[in-house]
């Protein structure tokens, strides 16, 4: 179960403590933060000006643990009390699609003419049943024309291919196009490169800023690094230029510090200034960047 918070305030680290009060945490706990805006000073100190806002979340998982368990003895119990009751039991779990064939027509035949516009030969377009989703399957000679540099066509080709499935729609259906595997590959490649800078940022102390990529790849390399101890990561930056940053969790390196002459812990004052570090993006370097 996920808990989260959204904190403002003049500074990053002010809309930060916002959102760890209104969460009741403290600064010692566990907890996942994403800058959603960047503060911003008033012209002339009187017009315009914005707070900065963020978002401060954790998961403890508890509700989705019992669940699972609940499940799983129940079902358990169906199986062994009567043998003929499996063939029940997949009939129950067996489901319709969750489109028409109409609708699978329409989405295969727009698929495949921008396939051909696209120059890709004996193009082939797979709609397999799913019943959360439209998975097309596309294949053909050259079809590494629709997959693009990173697989920005192939995304493109998605959009396009959703906006003209969920056309006069009452419900939204996710529509998700895929070529050779492609979509596992990159999901492996994303978790490498998620692994590789949280390396680097756990042995040079420096946050690794990765290239501006999508929602769904943006959470895969942040549910990757969530699997790696003492490192965390947040996007930053908005629409297009959106990307995520990974770096050490506050406080990582000065765990086992003393307290300084005037109270404050050395590993109050490393956590704050590791933080601002983050903060400070308009002269970060490009790091991670992953072509094609």
């Amino acid at each position: 179960m996920i808990k989260e918070a959204i904190g403002t305030g003049q500074t990053i680290e002010q809309a930060k403590e916002d959102a760890i009060n209104q969460l009741g945490l403290s600064a010692e706990d566990e907890y996942q933060i994403e800058i959603i805006e960047l503060p911003h000073k008033k012209t002339l100190g009187i017009f315009g000006g914005s707070p900065a806002k963020v978002r401060v979340y954790i998961d403890n998982g508890e509700t989705e643990s019992i669940d699972a368990f609940d499940v799983k003895e129940e079902f358990k119990a169906v199986v062994m009390d009567d043998d003929e009751n499996k063939s029940d039991i997949k009939a129950d779990i067996k489901k319709d699609p969750a489109y028409s064939e109409d609708e699978a027509d329409k989405a295969s035949e727009y698929v495949k003419s921008i396939l051909e516009s696209l120059g890709v030969e004996n193009c082939q377009v797979d709609v397999k049943p799913d019943e959360e989703a439209m998975r097309i399957i596309l294949s053909g000679d050259n079809i590494s024309l629709a997959i693009g540099r990173r697989g920005e066509t192939l995304d493109a080709l998605q959009y396009l291919c959703s906006v003209v499935v969920n056309h006069n729609r009452s419900k939204f259906l996710r529509v998700v196009l895929d070529t050779g595997n492609y979509r596992e590959k990159r999901e492996k490649t994303l978790e490498n490169l998620a692994k590789n800078m949280a390396a680097k940022a756990k042995r040079t102390g420096r946050n690794q800023m990765l290239e501006p990529m999508n929602p769904y790849e943006r959470r895969i390399i942040h549910t990757a690094v969530q699997t790696i101890d003492g490192i965390s990561s947040w996007s930053v930056g908005e629409g297009g230029n959106r990307r995520v940053i990974i770096g050490r969790k506050r406080g990582e390196s000065s765990a086992n510090r003393g307290y300084g002459r005037n109270g404050s812990s050395q590993k109050e004052k490393t956590a704050k200034k590791e933080f601002e570090s983050k903060n400070d993006l308009d002269s970060a370097p490009l790091y991670g960047r992953i072509d094609k």
